[in-house]
């Protein structure tokens, strides 16, 4: 397996102060996020458990009910960093969404955000927790390290537990050695392979061997997973791994769709600022959602979706 560099001291508090930073940038990003008609904070699966985010543009049972993973590097993250872009989604495909605040590295390591995950899908597929929303489906979703965590509870869960898994961008394995790593890893796309091999180190630093090697999920048998809906960007350092996992599940024959965004760099969708830029990459999502659930594609708002 490849060798990560040693978390230190100094690494930490440069997550710390890291945190700090991203918090102010993500209340910027989110100033002219589109309202959404139910949103409500919880707490999941107990009330003094995992703080999670709930949007409904629409109080009806039947609606599909998407669990989002942010990404943000295993250690980075909140319910506040996706906030923009989960309401667009929510608001544009009318489904329901379900932001969690899993536990973050390096504080708590994988498989610990996994675990809370798949915790939480027990819960909705058994009606223990929030019995009243998603019956017209479920889905599992994220992006960058969000998306490493959707695929690894996927999984480690029953096939029939979701209708489907979407997965943007993300980071499956800890290499760096791929094309797109030596193609874009060197700053000109926003992320580079150094900040990448410090996330792995803080995500898997105090993780026995056995489970490092599980934390590669393109090394693993995908299994019975669902269908899979992938979406990569084409000038990022993570784009091999999408391509691979498509050519994993290819190989396995697991219904998949696979999606590069031309010209878009890592975490774009963070950044969709108008109705058309909203429409060319969701629209794709929204018909892998309602294919999936066997739903009438839903009447889509038109304008522009960044202003409240």
């Amino acid at each position: 397996m490849t060798t990560l560099p040693t978390l230190r001291a100094v690494d930490l508090a440069a997550i710390q102060q890291e945190r700090i930073e991203r918090g102010a940038e993500d209340r910027q990003l989110n100033a002219n996020a589109p309202a959404v008609a139910f949103v409500r904070n919880i707490r999941l699966p107990k009330q003094d458990g995992l703080p999670c985010r709930l949007y409904e543009p629409l109080r009806v049972e039947t609606l599909p009910l998407l669990v989002y993973l942010h990404g943000g590097g295993w250690s980075f993250g909140s319910l506040d960093s996706h906030d923009r872009f989960l309401r667009q989604l929510s608001v544009y495909a009318r489904i329901a969404i379900l932001s969690v605040g899993y536990r973050l590295a390096p504080e708590h390591p994988y498989p610990s955000a996994r675990d809370d995950v798949v915790e939480i899908m027990h819960g909705l597929r058994d009606r223990t927790i929030l019995a009243d929303v998603g019956r017209g489906g479920l889905f599992l979703a994220g992006d960058s390290a969000g998306a490493h965590i959707a695929l690894s509870a996927a999984m480690k869960l029953p096939r029939a537990t979701t209708n489907g898994l979407i997965l943007f961008y993300g980071a499956y394995r800890p290499e760096f050695a791929t094309v797109s790593h030596r193609m874009h890893g060197c700053g000109d796309s926003g992320l580079t392979t150094e900040r990448m091999r410090n996330y792995w180190s803080a995500y898997l630093h105090a993780t026995p061997l056995q489970s490092r090697c599980e934390a590669d999920l393109l090394a693993r048998d995908p299994g019975a997973l669902p269908n899979v809906y992938i979406a990569a960007a084409e000038c990022d350092p993570l784009l091999s791994d999408s391509l691979d996992l498509a050519a994993l599940l290819d190989r396995d024959r697991v219904s998949h769709q696979l999606l590069v965004a031309k010209g878009a760099r890592h975490g774009y969708l963070r950044r969709l600022e108008h109705w058309a830029a909203v429409h060319e990459h969701l629209a794709p999502v929204v018909a892998f959602i309602n294919h999936c659930c066997h739903r009438s594609p839903p009447a889509l708002l038109a304008g522009k979706v960044s202003s409240s």
